[in-house]
């Protein structure tokens, strides 16, 4: 059995829950109960001593979920004096408290000095989350200047969501139109009174939260960082949290409340790469899930850090934000600078590209950049691409230029929708036909995975396809090939 298997069911184990208990007990925290198979407490002073008994402190207790007949086994535990977890192997101890809750292992580091050193490598999880309204870059600055804490961040995420206000109470009204109008308007006061206290904190930290000044150092302090990933399409309240007001991440759910300040958003993300750079962290994996397209088109100074920061690379997943004004007039600049940013990274394995904006964007000229011999991408394992126009040549030439490192091509997407709508990621085809480039693929690509999602449409003919989930190359070409309806929906037997 495995270490992390035999920790779990030493977890859910009645023997294991009741040395818990008695762990919980030296360490003078208050039984709470037993929750979800876990204990759950709180330190307190003098409630609980040494010189009292467990079971009478379980008994009286109400909510306690400790049974009377357990009561014994507690009182024998009581005699030993030392706790059988300390005569577990190192490896599940780690793993135990690897698995415990917050603020479970805070308590459990209390009941003796072996457990809080082991603890101590389990309160600064791997994956750091700065969210707009609190001063998470100071806090993120304070672990770094810890050489024991600034080990353990190996991932950090970046939340810049803002939300467009305007829209957000327009689209308040779809989620209450059917509520009581006293009910309706109390819901309304708790909400937005509860934004605009997360607006005032958003105003003040998010500003200054990717100075390059700050970032540089703490990049500098952070060597086992590996994946930064900026998002501005996750919601940026905390879920689940009494001071949230549950309308607010039901509002987020419509595409039209995520706010996009395209010139912040280049200068924020800017500033992150270029701390990458200074500070020669060597990032395997970045992500952005709403980049303006524009970024592409900054100073060539600028761009040569950019592709500085890319050198180690593994992952690069993007969503650019396409817009006709200013973006038509330097578009071809804009693909150039993001080939050579990708052919920067000669160690990539996985790229995802995705435009995002009101029309399907040409994509030609960076397939052509990246289909050249020179390109660089002889790692390539994994590519998808959705939200552009192509051609059936294009788009099959630079498939095939890959060569046999590449195991998965996956082509359309979900794109952005509300969660009513169908999926609008997918790959529009200005000449050729979907069923050829799928008979192609399937016989000149046999060893790699071909996925299709998303409204997938040929332009010359009008034909058009629609799928909310991937669906195999094969099954599609089998449908393109020899049905005559024009759209297909996964999920729904019928067809339109």
């Amino acid at each position: 059995m495995s270490t992390g298997r035999l920790a779990r069911s030493l977890l859910t184990g009645a023997p294991f829950r009741l040395r818990l208990v008695r762990l919980a007990a030296l360490s003078r925290i208050e039984v709470r109960g037993i929750v979800g198979n876990r204990v759950a407490g709180r330190a307190t002073r003098g409630e609980i001593g040494p010189q009292r008994s467990l079971s009478d402190v379980a008994t009286r207790h109400g909510r306690s979920r400790v049974r009377r007949e357990d009561a014994a086994d507690i009182s024998d535990w009581e005699m030993k004096g030392e706790m059988m977890m300390q005569d577990l192997p190192v490896e599940l101890r780690r793993a135990i408290l690897q698995r415990l809750p917050l603020a479970e292992l805070k308590n459990t580091r209390l009941a003796c000095k072996s457990l809080a050193l082991l603890g101590e490598d389990y309160l600064i999880p791997s994956l750091f989350t700065s969210l707009p309204h609190l001063p998470d870059t100071q806090r993120l600055e304070c672990i770094s200047q810890n050489p024991k804490y600034a080990n353990s961040v190996r991932q950090l995420v970046l939340n810049h969501g803002e939300v467009n206000e305007y829209s957000a109470r327009h689209n308040s009204y779809f989620l209450q139109y059917l509520m009581e109008p006293e009910a309706r308007l109390e819901q309304q006061h708790l909400t937005w009174s509860a934004y605009t206290h997360f607006k005032t904190l958003k105003e003040t930290h998010l500003p200054a939260s990717c100075d390059p000044s700050r970032l540089i150092p703490i990049f500098a302090r952070l060597s086992r960082l590996t994946s930064i990933s900026i998002t501005l399409m996750s919601c940026p309240f905390p879920a689940r949290h009494p001071n949230t007001p549950h309308l607010l991440p039901e509002i987020w759910s419509f595409p039209s409340t995520r706010l996009l300040n395209r010139v912040a958003t280049v200068e924020r993300a800017s500033a992150v790469l270029s701390s990458v750079s200074v500070s020669s962290l060597a990032i395997a994996s970045f992500k952005h899930d709403r980049l303006p397209f524009e970024f592409f088109v900054q100073k060539p100074a600028l761009m040569e850090t950019f592709r500085s920061a890319f050198r180690a690379l593994g992952t690069l997943e993007l969503a650019l934000e396409y817009s006709d004004m200013p973006n038509n007039m330097h578009a071809d600049l804009a693909f150039s600078n993001l080939g050579k940013c990708i052919q920067a990274a000669p160690l990539l394995q996985h790229l995802e590209i995705a435009m995002l904006g009101r029309r399907k964007i040409d994509i030609r000229p960076l397939l052509s950049l990246l289909a050249e011999r020179d390109a660089g991408l002889q790692y390539l394992e994994s590519f998808k691409l959705q939200g552009v126009i192509t051609t059936e040549d294009s788009l099959s030439e630079f498939l095939l230029s890959l060569g046999s490192s590449l195991a998965r091509a996956h082509l359309g997407g979900e794109g952005v929708r509300s969660s009513r709508q169908p999926s609008n990621g997918g790959v529009f085809l200005e000449s050729g036909r979907w069923s050829s480039l799928a008979g192609r693929l399937g016989t000149e690509m046999a060893g790699v995975e071909v996925w299709v999602q998303g409204d997938l449409k040929e332009l010359e003919s009008g034909q058009i396809w629609i799928f909310d989930a991937p669906v195999g190359i094969g099954e599609f070409e089998r449908l393109s090939g020899g049905v005559g309806e024009d759209w297909y929906e996964t999920g729904d037997e019928s067809s339109i």
